[in-house]
């Protein structure tokens, strides 16, 4: 037997605290904060461009106050942790790793107030040329977006409506900034600032009632209270009513995502029914938490992928077929022993698969007994051990590899445990399932009992270094 002191040892290490957990809520809600702050450079080029004229202060203090936020970030983003293989990595080297050089360059540019340099200097042109610098706080907006639209239970129907109606909003602050414009170049000749009596009146004033009229356009697609006079303005509006035609179609399909997402929702259900029976159960914190990194791990490596065979049996057999060879075709690429096999074969191999996820520390087949399944691994570290305890090698996932494979073909007993190291995906055939296959197609066995022969000879040639 094991002790669970040669279990937690082997393979393992504890390493230094260093990064910040990501799934804290804290750390959730910063990508939040950071994911609206990029979306202030929508608003705040257009507007600089077309209503701060004179350079005043009023309107770059807003603009430092957001310059502060993006240097926090740096610091914030360097110190968190990375999710690999299922296991967070806090260390210095790991997350390092993970950021690319130029995406590091481009954080540290983005809190950099450049048109300072212009506003200094009196010089308008060079104040919103050096403003544009700013359009690379949009690779910080996609990073916030892709972690907001892959978490699984912190996002909510209220986050999704919030960002839709700042996309609303943002979209009617560009194109009201661009139809005050086309009428303020025009003065002193008609324009419709000059019909509506609004060219005296302060430039906010002016741009609340812009956002008026540009609103009731989008919204009612062209039957608001804007009335063009000129040829820019004309054309401004022409498009305006082709963005909300566009927009109203966005705005229905993304409510009746956020109403119904089956997919997303059948998942959070399994989670929360889980955890509410954790809670009632007085469950520790450390496996609530352990319990939301697997679901978070299973949602962004896997999402509904395990959906097909749930709905497999309405289909006719041959798209079936057709199917799950497409869905495992990553196994069938990585793992050695169908290298050789005819399509035929991998479609009813395919069809038997069945997708699991293993935590770290747990067993896949223990020596000592006889498997009744064997196991296609495509992503992990697996650690293989012998009776006595000792670690004999740890294989790689993302190579492919296969476990149970000689049990389960020739009874033979299992003479060495696997522990996923990390989290580990694998595909599942069982020895039922198998024999009914071999029977079917008898090719198999003989292209696997090759195999196993031919890897018996790699251990037992590789075993005198492993053993020590």
């Amino acid at each position: 037997m094991i002790s669970e002191l040669s279990l937690s040892s082997i393979g393992h290490h504890e390493e230094p605290s260093y990064g910040i957990n990501p799934y804290h809520p804290l750390r959730r809600l910063w990508e939040y904060i950071m994911y609206y702050s990029s979306f202030i450079v929508l608003w705040e080029i257009p507007f600089e461009w077309t209503f701060n004229f004179q350079g005043k202060l009023r309107w770059v203090i807003p603009s430092l106050v957001v310059d502060s936020f993006f240097l926090a970030d740096i610091f914030i983003v360097l110190k968190t942790g990375v999710l690999h293989r299922g296991v967070i990595k806090n260390d210095k080297d790991s997350i390092s790793q993970t950021i690319p050089l130029w995406r590091k360059i481009i954080y540290w540019i983005c809190p950099i107030p450049f048109y300072l340099i212009g506003y200094f200097a009196k010089n308008h042109v060079l104040y919103n040329v050096l403003l544009l610098l700013k359009v690379l706080r949009f690779f910080r907006l996609y990073d916030a977006n892709y972690v907001i639209k892959n978490t699984l239970v912190y996002i909510s129907p209220f986050s999704k409506i919030s960002r839709l109606f700042t996309t609303l909003i943002t979209i009617i602050h560009i194109c009201a900034c661009a139809f005050w414009y086309t009428g303020h170049v025009e003065i002193p000749n008609r324009s419709w600032l000059t019909e509506t009596f609004m060219v005296e009146k302060p430039k906010l004033i002016q741009y609340f009632h812009t956002v008026y009229y540009i609103s009731t356009t989008v919204l009612t697609i062209g039957y608001g209270d804007l009335h063009p006079y000129t040829f820019p303005e004309v054309c401004v509006v022409i498009c305006v009513e082709i963005v909300g035609v566009f927009f109203y179609n966005f705005l229905v399909s993304t409510m009746v995502s956020i109403v119904a997402d089956p997919s997303r929702n059948s998942f959070l259900n399994k989670y929360m029914r889980i955890s509410s029976v954790f809670k009632y159960r007085r469950i520790s914190e450390s496996s609530m938490e352990e319990l939301l990194r697997y679901y978070e791990y299973v949602w962004e490596m896997d999402r509904d992928r395990a959906d097909f065979f749930e709905t497999a049996e309405k289909m006719p057999i041959a798209l079936q077929k057709k199917l799950a060879l497409a869905l495992h075709a990553d196994v069938f690429e990585k793992v050695e022993i169908f290298k050789n096999a005819d399509e035929e074969v991998l479609q009813s191999i395919a069809m038997a698969l069945r997708p699991r996820v293993f935590t770290p520390g747990d067993f896949l087949i223990k020596a000592g007994r006889v498997a009744t399944r064997m196991y296609f691994v495509t992503e992990g570290k697996v650690d293989l051990i012998s009776p006595s305890g000792s670690l004999l090698r740890v294989n790689d996932g993302y190579s492919g590899f296969v476990l149970g494979e000689t049990s389960v073909v020739g009874g033979d007993v299992v003479e060495s445990s696997a522990i996923a190291e990390t989290y580990v995906e694998a595909f599942e055939l069982t020895k039922d399932d198998f024999d009914e296959i071999a029977e079917e197609h008898p090719q198999l066995v003989n292209g696997i009992t090759s195999y196993v022969s031919s890897r018996k000879d790699r251990n037992k040639g590789e075993e005198p270094n492993n053993s020590k």
